[in-house]
């Protein structure tokens, strides 16, 4: 197909550059009069009538390329539009801002990129796509952009990767995990340099209720970051004790360049944060759909794990590896190590190493666990130098290596949403019952790729429909929900908690359809006693805040177990206490899980509640649809 040219005086082959650039001017001062004509008026009009009258055809013809290049996939992804939309549209991004459309966007940027100079720094990825779009444009040099010089030699990219980093419960800010992107390139000079992209925002931990809150209606300020990637490993993998996942990008030179240039543009977004449509994971998918269509940005609740589903469904992974956290390699390898030796590294008392019955891997795990101390300032300097010396001169040379399966890995993790209907005898009346967890999982799923029984629950909404008085009533709503049953051996040392903020129906004895807000947690241990089975202890309490504000005092004691025919079950035995009222109950609980593939399970519940004077039971059978 040949391309009519942009300008009728673009078909005179001998042209200089110097007047296309001047006659290109002229165009780019025409489209400017007809998108705004409140601020040209008419003469200018005139003046493009005239100079376009005997080239009506050509003309129509450059217009209608333009409206199909501005409704192209190609350059919608680029400018981050979602079904032809912008969910955002900051001014710092987008130069319609103040009348934006597609065709607009598109228009503007070929004014600004033939009349400003400066617009050449700010936009290097939709110069360099427009300059092979439309070849005609002969768009002027630009000065010298430092800011994108320094960039381009700073970060040299030749692979791209994504990097997951695992969730720890046990820090807030990580939740649901992060990814970021990673370049990789070679700096002359110096060798190999990789640096992270991310996006994210900043937490007040004190204030974690109201930051939830902010982050999920109100929206916070994001961060925008191109930093070392070292930087990122230290935080993320040595401090807070998360699992790294890399995965390489299958893709190719090209592709990696305008990724390049466009990851300079999105510094000017100053794109908000919100947790569920505005996050590490969204901005890592609109700068990969940038440059490869086949990316899908559809789901309302966009997860750090599904960015990793998404671009493994698409075929983009070449490779995958991983970069485990002391205390997860510990994990792993201390089931290769007997319990006396164990103890000894436990002690520091590192002259079990000497032993000829050592073994390389009692090495490894005495240095693994001397780095964790170190890293977490339970030992000073003098000490870990001290230490490590002496497992260096008593090591063998033969250590070999030690993997991590991928059924623990997010490519294994089942989908963030879930949704779930039931019928049963609730409260003594019969009923049904509708649970939605927008994101992410419950202690009754299949939580085996989670490497630990966990639960993370983000608005997770619950409520009964009573067949008997044809009523609705809120079973409970959760802000924000974590639990983590983390099993304690002699080197890791866990501990198991949760934590739990939203509206709960907590007395269905005396109150069986009032939910309250309720502010919760506890702390406590588990053990393995086989990989498919676990007991757990906890001592917790719970804030009920009404008209006489109450509070509870709940230990707990408990087993879960993974059964045959992918299966699972917990049992549970809880004691309530009320502090500022009187109230002592037993609650026992028993959940029954038929796994019966990746979206479907079956569940069954049965509660006995009891005190002095009254006791209530609750039956319930619900079928569950992750998605």
């Amino acid at each position: 197909m040949v391309r009519q040219p942009i300008l009728p005086l673009a078909i005179c082959g001998s042209i200089k550059i110097r007047l296309q650039s001047i006659v290109n001017r002229i165009y780019s001062l025409c489209l400017w009069a007809v998108d705004k004509k409140s601020q040209l008026g008419v003469s200018v009009k005139l003046v493009f009538l005239i100079a376009f009258h005997y080239n009506k055809p050509l003309f129509a013809a450059e217009n209608q390329a333009l409206v199909r290049l501005a409704a192209s996939e190609s350059w919608q992804n680029l400018i981050h539009l979602e079904d032809g939309e912008a969910k955002f549209i900051p001014p710092s991004f987008y130069l319609s801002h103040s009348d934006f459309s597609p065709l607009n966007e598109l228009k503007m940027t070929i004014h600004a990129l033939l009349n400003d100079k400066a617009s050449h720094c700010r936009f290097p990825a939709r110069k360099r796509f427009l300059a092979e779009h439309l070849p005609h444009i002969a768009f002027p040099e630009p000065e010298i952009c430092q800011g994108l010089k320094t960039f381009r030699q700073a970060a040299p990219t030749s692979k791209v990767s994504i990097v997951f980093a695992a969730e720890n419960l046990f820090y807030p800010s990580s939740e649901l995990g992060h990814t970021m992107l990673v370049l990789t390139g070679t700096k002359p000079g110096i060798g190999k340099v990789r640096h992270a992209v991310s996006f994210f925002t900043h937490l007040n931990i004190a204030k974690l209720p109201i930051e939830i809150w902010d982050s999920l209606v109100h929206g916070k300020e994001g961060v925008f970051l191109v930093s070392p990637f070292q930087e990122k490993v230290y935080q993320y993998r040595d401090l807070e004790q998360r699992n790294l996942w890399e995965f390489d990008l299958r893709l190719t030179p090209k592709q990696i360049t305008l990724m390049h240039d466009h990851i300079w543009e999105v510094r000017y977004a100053n794109y908000p944060y919100f947790f569920q449509s505005m996050n590490c994971a969204t901005i890592v998918l609109k700068i990969l759909k940038a440059v490869e269509a086949k990316i899908d940005i559809s789901d309302y609740w966009v997860t750090p794990k599904d960015v990793i589903r998404t671009v493994h469904k698409r075929d983009l992974i070449s490779l995958a590896t991983v970069n485990l956290s002391k205390s997860s390699a510990i994990r792993i390898l201390e089931h290769q190590t007997k319990e006396p030796v164990a103890k000894a590294i436990a002690d520091l008392d590192y002259e079990v190493l000497t032993s000829k019955e050592a073994k390389d891997v009692d090495h490894k795990i005495a240095q693994l666990y001397l780095d964790r101390l170190y890293l977490e300032e339970d030992i000073d300097q003098v000490t870990y130098k001290e230490k490590s010396s002496f497992i260096d001169k008593n090591r063998s040379n033969k250590l070999g290596q030690f993997g991590y399966s991928l059924d623990y890995s997010p490519l294994a993790s089942l989908p963030d949403s879930q949704f779930s209907v039931g019928a049963g005898q609730i409260n003594g009346s019969s009923g049904l019952n509708f649970k939605l967890l927008p994101a992410s999982h419950r202690l009754e799923d299949d939580n085996r790729a989670q490497g630990a029984e966990t639960a993370m629950e983000l608005m997770s909404l619950s409520f009964d429909y009573i067949l008997e008085s044809n009523s609705l009533a809120l079973d409970y709503f959760y802000l924000y929900s974590a639990r983590i049953l983390l099993p304690r051996t002699t080197l890791s040392k866990a501990k198991s908690g949760r934590f739990a903020l939203g509206l709960s129906r907590n007395d269905p004895l005396n109150h069986p359809l009032r939910s309250l807000p309720v502010i919760n947690g506890g702390v406590g241990y588990t053990y393995a006693l086989h990989d498919d089975i676990g007991v757990f202890g906890e001592i917790g309490g719970e804030f009920q805040l009404n008209s006489d504000p109450n509070m509870i005092f709940m230990p707990q004691i408990g087993f879960y177990i993974y059964e045959v025919f992918d299966m699972k079950t917990i049992v549970s035995y809880k004691k309530i206490y009320g502090l500022l009222e009187q109230r002592q109950e037993t609650w026992i609980e028993l959940n029954h899980s038929i796994f019966l593939s990746k979206k479907w399970s079956i569940h069954f519940l049965a509660q006995h509640i009891e005190n002095k004077s009254d006791e209530d039971r609750s039956y319930l059978a619900s079928l569950k649809r992750r998605f």
